[in-house]
């Protein structure tokens, strides 16, 4: 069975942000909260307190630094810090989809190339939304992939940046390849336990 559709092109972008969860502006945050989920009342007061007047340290390796004045972030490490993350993100562009926590993917099915990179420059919502929010796009870390039988060069650029573009690359746990025969997916996973098997015969 073919995986694609002749000459339709498929590609994904992989986008990371640089410090997520520290970098959430706690007012734009509780401002969304109000206006775009409706929240009020105790809970929202409860959320407000939960973010206001934090404090934070760092623990490396069992070492503790000096506690400091948290102004930014949804206090990761916390049960509930995740769940603001979330709701934080909500509002990302509508050509970003899927998304958890902070990667994102951003997608395009088109019947030729051009018109793939045309819609693919969308993003520059997202480098808009960013500024907006005060997150940074790490674009060293993002990446582009084509799958299927075209093979020829992007040039996806976020923040006047090409975006590397890539055959193959791991997303939550999975390697993905150009030709979504999951070959690297298997290889990946069959050393992996392998290194299992060592660790118990040792």
């Amino acid at each position: 069975m073919e995986r694609f559709v002749v000459n339709v092109v498929y590609i994904i972008i992989i986008l990371h942000s640089c410090f997520a969860f520290g970098n959430v502006n706690r007012k734009r945050l509780l401002y969304k909260i109000r206006k775009n989920f409706g929240i009020s009342g105790k809970l929202f007061s409860y959320i407000q307190i939960f973010l206001t007047d934090r404090y934070a340290r760092l623990n490396i390796t069992n070492t503790e630094d000096d506690w400091f004045h948290s102004i930014f972030d949804t206090s990761a490490g916390t049960s509930l810090g995740p769940l603001l993350f979330i709701l934080n993100m909500h509002d990302v562009p509508k050509c970003i989809l899927p998304k958890f926590a902070d990667d994102l993917v951003a997608f395009s099915v088109c019947s030729d190339m051009r018109s793939t990179k045309e819609k693919l420059q969308q993003l520059v919502e997202l480098e808009e939304w960013a500024d907006k929010e005060g997150m940074e796009l790490n674009v060293s870390k993002t990446k582009v992939m084509v799958f299927g039988s075209h093979k020829e060069n992007l040039d996806i650029k976020i923040n006047g940046i090409v975006v590397e573009q890539v055959d193959s690359y791991k997303y939550l746990g999975i390697v993905l390849d150009s030709e979504l025969n999951f070959s690297m997916q298997t290889d990946y996973r069959v050393k992996q336990k392998e290194l299992q098997l060592t660790f118990l015969d040792l």
